[in-house]
């Protein structure tokens, strides 16, 4: 195997040192070792030292913090989804505040204002000047269900089909 190749090219001087950890297991417990051939100096031929070194303790300890670090890049990656969530969740939070004060400002602008088509062109230009819409356009039907009612925008930076210009 592995481990008496590293001892013959070290007795072959073809290396200085070799090492290599390997699991030894028995019936009743998992073990490890790591076995060392280092060569020994002196007068004819080439001879080295193998001694082997029980290291289960160390590799205990290693499998315990794979096992923590493992459980820790799970919590942070359940955190930081709950943190997109939470991220989204305010977004959205945010942009039905903004629509709910939209309605607001409509609703006040019913109550106080006599005009429709001053009326209509005020909404538009609140929605689009302090609400975050980007346009707006809103069409009055007539009496019996026409589309020859008042018609207003703003935001469109050409006159859309409404044909309309903000007033």
């Amino acid at each position: 195997g592995p481990f008496a190749e590293g001892i013959r090219e070290e007795l072959a001087g073809q290396r200085q040192s070799f090492e290599l950890e390997y699991p030894c297991h028995s019936p009743g417990e998992k073990r490890w070792f790591v076995g060392r051939v280092t060569p020994f100096s002196g007068e004819g031929p080439r001879r080295v030292v193998v001694a082997h070194e029980n290291i289960t303790e160390r590799k205990r300890a290693e499998e315990k913090r794979d096992a923590a670090f493992q459980q820790f890049r799970t919590a942070n990656q359940q955190l930081e989804s709950s943190n997109q969530q939470l991220r989204a969740t305010e977004a959205r939070e945010a942009h039905l505040k903004q629509v709910l004060l939209a309605i607001r400002n409509v609703n006040q602008l019913i109550v106080h204002e006599d005009d429709p088509q001053r009326l209509i062109a005020r909404a538009c230009e609140d929605l689009t000047g302090t609400l975050g819409y980007f346009n707006a356009w809103i069409k009055l039907l007539d009496g019996e269900g026409g589309t020859d009612g008042a018609t207003a925008c703003a935001g469109f930076r050409s006159a859309p089909i409404c044909a309309c210009r903000p007033a």
